[in-house]
C-alpha cells in the first residue's frame, strides 16, 4: 500500500473515518490523562508532545516504520499507564538514578 506525504490521508485511506475518530479518541484519553491527571512533570510534557503530534499528522509526518512513529505510540503508552503517572518528581528521579 502507497503512502501519501499527509498522516491523515494516510490514515482515511487506511482505515477511514472511523479509523480517524478512534485515533483521535485515543490520543484524546491519553493527552488528557497525562496533562491534568499526573503527578509529575514527565508526564505533562509527554501529553504536550501527544497534542502537538496529532496536529503535525495533519501536516507532515506519514505513517511509516519511523522512529517517530516509536516514539509517539511509546509516549501514548506512557501516558495510559496509571502506575507511571501516579509517581512524582522525586520517585522519577529516583527511578532513573538506579
Amino acid at each position: 500500500m502507497g503512502a501519501s506525504e499527509s498522516g491523515f490521508l494516510n490514515l482515511i485511506s487506511f482505515g477511514g473515518f472511523i479509523y480517524v475518530i478512534i485515533f483521535f479518541l485515543i490520543i484524546l484519553k491519553s493527552s488528557y490523562l497525562a496533562i491534568y491527571r499526573s503527578n509529575n512533570k514527565i508526564s505533562k510534557l509527554l501529553g504536550i508532545f501527544v497534542s502537538f503530534a496529532w496536529f503535525f499528522i495533519f501536516i507532515e509526518i506519514p505513517i511509516g516504520f519511523k522512529m517517530v512513529w516509536y516514539i509517539f505510540f511509546i509516549s501514548i503508552g506512557i501516558c495510559l499507564n496509571p502506575n507511571f503517572r501516579g509517581l512524582n518528581d522525586a520517585k522519577i528521579k529516583l527511578y532513573l538514578n538506579r
